[in-house]
């Protein structure tokens, strides 16, 4: 009996042992499997030579434009980087990035400042940041790539969730959400890219002014910090901070943030540039490819007027 109760407490430990050991292989040839695979992502990636990914890259590592322009789509499709460069004798990159929002333009802003200083920075801003309207995002998943190499980045990104720290550690992760459309980029007709700016041709003649009532919308204070951190960080750098309000085709109707924005801004004396419901470009529909965005008429329109906003030439 004794025998049989050893013969079998032997082979349950070799068993275990010969489990522990595949559970080891497998779980080596996983590591070694997630860090080849992620180089070779992250090879990809990074030797891309036009594209949005290209651009947030260029704007993270390489850009010492004395003028920069920050933001989201509106900022990529409403500021023309070279007219406002003809017009103000300087040299100008537009870092807009489509389908971001202020939480994007503060992280980038300060991986920016840690590698040099530029003279001016314009940051576009949108209302619906600070409300809680359906479809509105962080967004931050386009900063995965660069987690490694921008300390800045690593604190808001690990933030993000209680988890997001030990996802991280996979070489792959960080590409997961781009690698695709990265890949099929390079199949793409390549885009007018003027310095960042991305300009929008033509546009749809049945559009029309519209109203939108924010009042019917949850106010999301907590953003407002991320403004502040702008302008904190621009202050202790000796940048010149402006926010600018490019125009849209829609009505904005009962907007908090207005006061809020120019008290923020007059702290430190920055300049604060709104353009939301100005009749010149509610009353042009042809200034617009939709209802949120301007096109290549509308935005060398528009810059020109910045450009006399900025320097007090004539915008003709």
């Amino acid at each position: 009996m004794e025998d049989n109760l050893y013969i079998f407490s032997f082979n349950m430990r070799s068993q275990l042992t010969i489990f522990t050991k595949n559970l080891l292989i497998m779980a080596v040839i996983i590591l070694i499997a997630d860090f080849v695979i992620g180089k070779a992502l992250s090879y990809i990636y990074f030797n891309q030579k036009t594209g949005t990914r290209f651009r947030t890259t260029y704007t993270l590592d390489s850009t010492n434009a004395s003028l920069l322009i920050l933001g989201s789509s509106r900022a990529s499709h409403h500021f023309n980087s070279n007219l406002l460069s003809e017009r103000n004798s300087t040299t100008t990159y537009n870092c807009g990035r489509d389908g971001t929002n202020i939480i994007y333009a503060s992280t980038v802003l300060k991986s920016i400042l840690r590698r040099y200083k530029p003279k001016t920075i314009i940051l576009d801003l949108n209302s619906s940041d600070f409300y809680k309207i359906p479809g509105n995002n962080e967004n931050l998943l386009s900063l995965l790539p660069y987690y490694e190499s921008h300390p800045e980045i690593q604190k808001v990104l690990e933030n993000r969730n209680d988890f997001e720290s030990i996802k991280l550690l996979s070489k792959i992760y960080p590409f997961n959400s781009s690698i695709v459309s990265a890949i099929s980029e390079k199949f793409k007709v390549t885009e007018k890219d003027i310095n960042g700016f991305m300009p929008l041709e033509g546009y749809d003649n049945s559009i029309q002014r519209d109203t939108l009532n924010l009042s019917n919308f949850e106010k999301n204070y907590q953003n407002f910090y991320y403004l502040k951190q702008i302008a904190e960080d621009c202050n202790i750098n000796g940048v010149e901070l402006i926010v600018v309000q490019s125009p849209r085709l829609t009505y904005y109707k009962n907007d908090f943030t207005f006061r809020i924005i120019d008290k923020i801004l007059n702290k430190y004396s920055f300049r604060y540039i709104n353009f939301i419901n100005n009749p010149i470009y509610l009353n042009n529909p042809r200034f617009f490819k939709d209802q949120a965005h301007l096109n290549k008429e509308g935005a060398d329109f528009f810059t020109k007027q910045v450009s006399f906003l900025l320097n007090k030439t004539s915008p003709n």
